[in-house]
Parts: structure tokens; C-alpha cells; sequence
């Protein structure tokens, strides 16, 4: 999985790109929940104010979501490789 960061009018936006298969439904869905994610992150610490104690602890529970889908994803496409396109190393 890779990620690329672009910047478009004073907007960060993330790409993820899957390797190796296309996008399945469940993995589709995964993707928009980090973006949506990801977008409110942006938008928390783009605030003018201190962030308080309990803004703070949705940003940590957004971050835990946040590496939890990617690793879900990570294992969405890891399964989609079928087992004869593994490479072995000798």
C-alpha cells in the first residue's frame, strides 16, 4: 500500500493506491472511512484553538481508527493475491 500526500489549493489529500488487484467493495468502504477520517483530523487541528482534553482523546481515538483500517486494508490485499503469484525467494 502506498500513500501519497498532494496538496491542491491549501487542501491536503491523501491517495491510497492498492498494489497488485483492484478495489473490492469492502476495501472501497475501508478507503472512505480513512479519508473521512483523515479529513476531520485536518479540520481539529486546523482549529485556531488549543485543542481541549476531550478533542484531544477523539483525535487519539481517530488515530487508533485510522492505523486499524489501514492494517485491515493492508490484509484485504495481501488476500487478494492468489497463493501462485507469491514470489519465493531462494
Amino acid at each position: 500500500m502506498k500513500t501519497i500526500a498532494l496538496v491542491q489549493e491549501n487542501r491536503i489529500q491523501l491517495n491510497l493506491l492498492a498494489e497488485g488487484s483492484m478495489m473490492t467493495t469492502p476495501a472501497i468502504a475501508i478507503k472512505t472511512e480513512i479519508h473521512e477520517l483523515i479529513d476531520l483530523q485536518i479540520q481539529v487541528f486546523g482549529q485556531p484553538t488549543p485543542l481541549t482534553p476531550f478533542e484531544l482523546a477523539d483525535c487519539r481515538r481517530r488515530a487508533e481508527r485510522i492505523k486499524s483500517l489501514g492494517r485491515e486494508l493492508d490484509q484485504l490485499g495481501i488476500a487478494a493475491i492468489k497463493p501462485d503469484e507469491w514470489r519465493r525467494v531462494s
